[in-house]
């Protein structure tokens, strides 16, 4: 049988990554033309020429023209959404999918040529011939084998009548010797949860929750949003870009939405609002509210020193550039290895912030 592209039918989207993935980096068009050569590619089974592929869009998109086909295309690979293996285009997402879609096919096929699926061992064992013993255990066996094993299910409901090595094992806290009582995990408020903002893993996750907390702590419960708002992970990740930590991040917050009650103002729907205060508190060194308090000493305060990735993430965003995102993510898992080389693909691309 000769290896052929199979043709995807159906593959699994997941609308979180996509509008994360395109957030603030990609225009209408470019996105148009990017699904297409995801398409194209799921239709075909793998990469696709690059001229046949401009002149196919220019063809199925209205008002397309080649030059504009060219210059999304381009954009795309500048941007990584795309990759150019000689004359081939290729997005590495769908050509993962299409590796899967394959080798399920493929093993569907071995098994189809060896007579289905294969059986498990238990199974197979009992369709070559269990022995006398074993199928007088499966048809009902013996008056007494039933009875014995009544009283094993009966002696398994009480664990005081377990024999072997269970008795010896250590009790979990709050276990009485009939009935485990768990610990009660004490609800945090508001004002403890804001104060221990820190102590929280970095994470978007962790700083979309820090906003509802602030939101909620500053302008009441009735305010809280039923959930985040679609684009909230693409901003946390331009807030974690600043490398401010939570306390910076949960000053900046409350800070912001004290000004907006003060001038009487809605609260803030979701995070973009935020992006430029939190910038704001890194530049101007506040740290947390502790360090602007009345026993704070006098005198603006001086802004720490910002490492080299911090500024080439912040200036891959404003390029609006997907670099300075993954340069971030990087940094934030501690990926030594990564950030390196993503900090020397940044420093060719833009050598004059280097």
């Amino acid at each position: 049988m000769t290896d052929r592209p199979e043709k995807v039918r159906r593959i699994d989207f997941t609308p979180d990554e996509f509008i994360a993935g395109i957030a603030g980096i990609m225009t209408d068009r470019e996105v148009g033309i990017y699904w297409v050569v995801c398409a194209l590619m799921y239709s075909t089974g793998g990469a696709v020429p690059y001229e046949a592929t401009v002149e196919k869009i220019a063809g199925l998109l209205k008002a397309g023209r080649r030059p504009v086909v060219e210059r999304a295309i381009a954009r795309l690979v500048q941007i990584g959404k795309l990759q150019r293996d000689g004359d081939l285009l290729i997005n590495k997402r769908s050509q993962d999918e299409i590796d899967r879609v394959s080798s399920r096919i493929r093993k569907a096929q071995e098994n189809g040529a060896k007579g289905g699926r294969p059986r498990s061992g238990e199974k197979r064992k009992a369709v070559e011939g269990p022995h006398e013993e074993d199928r007088k255990t499966i048809e009902g066996g013996k008056e007494e084998d039933r009875k014995a094993s009544e009283r094993d299910r009966v002696d398994s409901r009480n664990w005081g009548s377990v024999s072997g090595n269970i008795n010896d094992l250590a009790k979990p806290t709050g276990f009485s010797g009939e009935k485990l009582t768990p610990t009660p995990t004490p609800t945090p408020t508001p004002t403890a949860a804001a104060a221990n903002a820190a102590a929280g893993p970095i994470g978007a996750a962790r700083v979309i929750e820090l906003f509802d907390e602030v939101r909620v702590r500053v302008f009441g419960p009735e305010q809280a949003r039923p959930w985040p708002h679609t684009r909230d992970k693409a901003y946390a990740e331009q807030i974690l870009a600043t490398g401010a930590d939570l306390e910076t991040i949960a000053f900046a917050f409350e800070r912001a939405f004290k000004g907006q009650l003060a001038r009487n103002e809605r609260p803030a729907g979701h995070l973009g609002y935020m992006v430029g205060p939190v910038q704001d508190a890194v530049r101007q060194g506040s740290a947390s509210p502790k360090t602007r308090g009345r026993d704070a000493p006098e005198g603006p305060s001086m802004p720490s020193a910002e490492p080299e990735w911090a500024i080439m993430s912040k200036h891959c965003m404003r390029q609006r550039d997907r670099l300075g995102v993954e340069i971030a993510k990087a940094a934030r898992e501690q990926n030594n290895a990564e950030l390196e080389r993503l900090m020397v693909v940044a420093r060719q691309r833009y050598p004059k912030v280097a």
